[in-house]
């Protein structure tokens, strides 16, 4: 909806199913193949499966990617095959990576459901690791590096900080983006100013919502809209 009301209206009025896209296929795939992997090593780390603590190898990582590789959204065959081969080298660089500071996992794709100004959210959170008494709440990102300097950048993370507040309130928690293309963990500074920041922002848009304020806001994001094609006030035809 901030990006823009009329393409939220499109998805979530009009039921309007998104194209599947290169970068959101990449993205899935990845994503899938770590849950799966690390579901893995929690199971090692329990002593299942592997000795204890033993981590998953990189084959069984590889093969996990082959098995929940998404074809779809690509231009042609030879750009999925080249997504799928730079896909492939960045797991082998992530299983190194971790094979140096194996993850103490607590929790994978955890849903959560919170109430934030009257106003209800839920989402899932991709991983929370734990480490002395700080939990480590880390989203995956695929594609390029991006800024996180105003409210809207950062605002998943501190949906995640409310969510674990509540859930885990003698914790201290820390955010992270995991851009995994570029090998750069970022720490996402969050506290009370930005708890605010996020909750007005949350405020806005769902009055927005209510409002049945769905006029289209044409700009740069038009050229990356999946709706580009059909919506009359795009800027990208």
């Amino acid at each position: 909806y901030y990006t823009c009301p009329k393409q939220y209206h499109y998805v979530y009025i009009q039921g309007i199913r998104q194209p599947m896209t290169a970068a959101l296929s990449f993205g899935v795939s990845i994503h899938n193949t770590l849950h799966k992997f690390l579901l893995l090593l929690q199971r090692s780390q329990e002593g299942l499966f592997y000795q204890p603590g033993e981590l998953p190898t990189i084959s069984v990582l590889q093969q996990l990617y082959h098995d929940h590789w998404i074809p779809q959204g690509y231009e042609d065959y030879d750009h999925m095959e080249s997504r799928r081969q730079e896909g492939s080298e960045l797991l082998e660089r992530w299983h190194t990576k971790i094979s140096h500071t194996e993850p103490s996992v607590l929790d994978l794709e955890r849903p959560f459901a919170i109430e934030v100004e009257g106003q209800f959210i839920s989402g899932r959170i991709d991983r929370i690791d734990i480490h002395d008494n700080t939990l480590r709440i880390i989203d995956y990102k695929t594609g390029k590096l991006r800024e996180t300097k105003d409210t809207i950048d950062i605002l998943q993370l501190i949906i995640y900080d409310l969510a674990l507040e509540q859930a885990y309130p003698h914790y201290q928690r820390e955010h992270f983006f995991e851009y995994l293309e570029h090998e750069v963990s970022r720490l996402v500074p969050i506290g009370p100013q930005e708890r605010v920041q996020g909750t007005q922002l949350i405020t806005s848009v769902a009055a927005g919502i209510l409002q049945e304020n769905f006029t289209a806001t044409p700009g740069e994001q038009c050229s990356y809209c999946p709706f580009k094609k059909v919506c009359t006030e795009s800027l990208s035809k």
